[in-house]
């Protein structure tokens, strides 16, 4: 413990000598044509403010960085999904070995959020640590090994409370032929707070909730495998393409269920979990460099998801008798072009999303449009 801890002083006594600051603030504004992703199709326009700041320390071996950050959403129609988020931390780097061919990295963080009176249930406080090791096994392979924990607490939803412990491996190589190589797989555990009771929660109206109003009886903790498989291409100096393909397993996954006055509520369906489901993805992107501050990216997938625990029902709320299973496909194109010498840059964003399910509630399709302006101090 002792050499652990004059291995950090010593990273860090010399950080004091240089630092700067950098400050970020964006404001972006977004018209969506469905934006509660349902098949009621709301439309609205939503607006963004965000502000971050972050002190470096910088040495020749590592870095340290404070940071905060901050960002208001507001909804023009839907005001009350309005929210404001807030996060701080600190971010620690360091590189290892003779020839420097090892990194490792670490960071701690704070964030809670705050919403209207009607969408209180997704008010939350989480603390989060990561650490990874990065190093390069061979001139073609370079490998990684990360660690995430996060702690939530929810402020009006404490049943949904849990901590999370998610570890990755990743291995990536990039070739003489422009082609790169990773392959990542990952596991992670949520564990819940408390044991299963037989509770009755009250919660705000407005939120759409449907199904017969009683409780499933749950395991305290659901485990998921992804495994990961990217390929990319340089085509030119300008021109690159990706591939990427992705698998989830549910290895233990039974859903938390809360019975309200609107029916059952499901934790995936509060926080759109990826815990709750499993199924294939894949996505293409390409990525073109038209000027030398000016870049377009495409990118199209699909996504099925087979919900492991969430029944489909009709728009009576009546259980349909099987399990929700969804087939997403999507279209995004972004465009982004920057002013170095005016330390701004302008994004265009277009999203298209389409959901085929065999809940009617959650058939849908989705447009929507933004832009966003960000400068850097």
């Amino acid at each position: 413990m002792r050499r652990f801890l004059l291995f950090w002083v010593g990273i860090l006594l010399p950080l004091w000598a240089s630092a700067q600051w950098s400050i970020t603030p964006a404001v972006s504004m977004m018209f969506d044509d469905n934006v509660n992703n349902d098949y009621q199709r709301t439309a609205d326009r939503v607006s963004s403010l965000s502000l971050t700041i972050e002190r470096d320390w910088e040495t020749e071996r590592g870095g340290l960085a404070l940071f905060y950050g901050g960002g208001l959403t507001y909804f023009s129609k839907v005001t009350d999904r309005t929210f404001h988020v807030h996060t701080a931390g600190m971010k620690l780097t360091t590189v290892f070995g003779p020839e420097e061919q090892g990194s490792l990295s670490s960071g701690l963080s704070y964030q809670t959020r705050v919403n209207r009176e009607w969408y209180t249930f997704y008010d939350y406080r989480n603390v989060s640590f990561d650490a990874a090791a990065e190093y390069i096994l061979s001139d073609l392979i370079v490998g990684k090994a990360a660690y995430t924990f996060n702690s939530y607490s929810f402020r009006n939803l404490s049943e949904f409370d849990h901590t999370e412990h998610v570890g990755l491996i990743r291995l990536r190589s990039s070739l003489q032929t422009r082609t790169s190589l990773m392959f990542e797989g990952t596991i992670g555990e949520k564990i819940y707070s408390t044991s299963n009771e037989q509770d009755i929660v009250s919660m705000a109206g407005g939120t759409g909730w449907r199904g017969a109003g009683s409780m499933n009886g749950s395991a305290p903790s659901v485990t998921q495998a992804t495994a990961l498989i990217r390929v990319g291409q340089g085509i030119t100096d300008a021109t690159g393409l990706s591939l990427t393909t992705q698998y989830l397993w549910n290895l233990k996954k039974e859903s938390r269920f809360l019975s309200t006055d609107y029916g059952a509520v499901s934790d995936d369906e509060v926080f759109d979990d990826h815990y709750g489901y499993e199924g294939p993805s894949w996505n293409l992107m390409l990525t073109q460099i038209l000027f030398e501050d000016l870049s377009l990216r495409v990118k199209a997938g699909t996504q099925r998801r087979s919900y492991s625990a969430r029944q489909a029902f009709d728009l009576q709320g009546e259980d349909l008798g099987f399990t929700r299973e969804d087939f997403r496909s999507f279209l995004t194109l972004s465009v982004r072009r920057s002013f170095p010498t005016l330390g701004v840059s302008v994004d265009l964003l277009y999203d298209y999303i389409r959901n085929d399910s065999n809940d009617p509630y959650y058939h849908y399709s989705n447009n929507a449009l933004s832009v966003e302006f960000s400068f850097l101090f």
